[in-house]
C-alpha cells in the first residue's frame, strides 16, 4: 500500500507523487487563460500544433522528465513545463529546436523568466546557463 497525501487545495486523499484532479484543471484553466489573453498568435500556433507537442515529449524524455536546474543542484523535482531558451518571439525558427528547449520545474521556470526580465545581460547570462546544462546531452 502507498502513502497517502492531502491536496492542499481540495483537502481530498491522494496517492503521494501524484497530481490531484483539481489542480489539473486549475493548471488546463490557467493555461487556456494564459494563451488567450497573453500570447501572441503566432505563439499560439506554435504551442497548439502537433509538431510542437512531439518536441515537448522529446525533451521530457531527453530530460527524463525533471527540471535540469534542479538536477544540476542535486535536487529532484518533476517538470512542469519546457521552457525555450530563445523566446519563440524572439526568434519563432528555434521553437522546435530540441537545443532550444529545456525541462523547468515551475520554481525554475521563474527565476529564468526573471532573469530575462531584468536586462539583455542578465538574459544572455540565463540562456548560457541553461545552454549548458544541455549541451552535454547531443
Amino acid at each position: 500500500m502507498g502513502f497517502k497525501k492531502i491536496c492542499s487545495t481540495c483537502n481530498k486523499i491522494k496517492d503521494r507523487g501524484t497530481e490531484c484532479e483539481c489542480k489539473r484543471k486549475q493548471k488546463a484553466e490557467n493555461d487556456k487563460y494564459y494563451n488567450d489573453n497573453n500570447r501572441d498568435k503566432e505563439a499560439r500556433k506554435i504551442y497548439e500544433s502537433k509538431r510542437w507537442k512531439t518536441t515537448r515529449d522529446m525533451v521530457r524524455i531527453r530530460d527524463n522528465n525533471l527540471c535540469q536546474c534542479c538536477v544540476d543542484i542535486k535536487r529532484v523535482t518533476p517538470i512542469d513545463l519546457v521552457h525555450h531558451i530563445e523566446p519563440v518571439n524572439i526568434n519563432s525558427n528555434l521553437a522546435y529546436d530540441l537545443n532550444n528547449c529545456i525541462g523547468l520545474c515551475s520554481m525554475c521556470h521563474g527565476i529564468a523568466h526573471n532573469a530575462y526580465d531584468r536586462s539583455i545581460n542578465d538574459m544572455k547570462e540565463e540562456q548560457d546557463y541553461l545552454k549548458g546544462l544541455i549541451e552535454y546531452k547531443k
